[in-house]
């Protein structure tokens, strides 16, 4: 299998501590982020105006993001690229987040995901979804550079958005065939009760178990219950 085949895309720092939204500044000025420490901070309804508001950086220009709409990115990204920062952060839930991932990636720079609620998946992806006027599409942008989830902002979140328990896991179409290619190269991680008491399991080779195809989205269906006896199992052929 050619190298890049096997490559695995990451973030250069995933940060998810308490507390850790009062390590952006530093980070921002970071000069594999920046050289020169022009930056630019999107923030949205929720929680990013106070989180902007206790950041120390001279340099960072605060941009309020209104919605989750294609024109807002694409109006973002002309007024990042016109400014010539070298770098923005994304401060808010999934919508601040896409936006500004787009917008960093038609303006050509690099962005920092700053995740206020875990109610969502794209933190980290390669993939914008955003509303236009004919419905959603999903967009392919550069990965965030770095990854921050202050645990502090989020037990803040409304209470919808901190609740996270046990549910049903979906891979994409695409997910799932690149599980099927890589075989066990392919490792899928999987986080319950978050919002509780969090417990990770990390499956290898996840095109094995008993995913059903709902043709209608085009994804895979498991069930949560699989996914705990798969491990179970496993330590237990580990122990014998």
């Amino acid at each position: 299998m050619p190298l890049l085949a096997r490559m695995l895309a990451a973030p250069l720092l995933v940060d998810v501590r308490p507390g850790a939204v009062a390590g952006l500044g530093a980070l921002l000025a970071d000069r594999r982020i920046a050289t020169s420490g022009r930056v630019a901070v999107a923030v949205g309804p929720g929680q990013g105006d106070s989180i902007a508001a206790e950041l120390n950086i001279d340099a960072a220009e605060v941009f309020r993001v209104p919605g989750g709409g294609h024109t807002a990115a694409v109006e973002l990204g002309q007024r990042l690229r016109a400014g010539a920062y070298e770098a923005v952060a994304g401060i808010g839930g999934g919508k601040v987040i896409d936006i500004t991932k787009f917008a960093a990636h038609m303006a050509g720079i690099p962005m920092v995901a700053v995740a206020t609620n875990l109610a969502h998946d794209g933190i980290a992806s390669p993939v914008s979804s955003l509303e236009h006027e004919s419905g959603k599409g999903s967009y392919g942008v550069a990965m965030p550079v770095a990854v921050v989830v202050d645990l502090d902002r989020v037990r803040q979140a409304p209470d919808p958005l901190g609740r996270a328990g046990i549910g049903d896991v979906a891979l994409s179409s695409n997910e799932y065939k690149t599980a099927e290619r890589l075989k066990k190269d392919y490792w899928l991680y999987v986080v319950f009760y978050c919002g509780v008491k969090p417990q990770a399991h990390v499956v290898q080779d996840p095109a094995r178990l008993g995913w059903q195809p709902l043709v209608k989205i085009e994804h895979y269906h498991l069930k949560a219950e699989e996914i705990i006896h798969h491990r179970v199992t496993e330590n237990t052929e580990k122990k014998i």
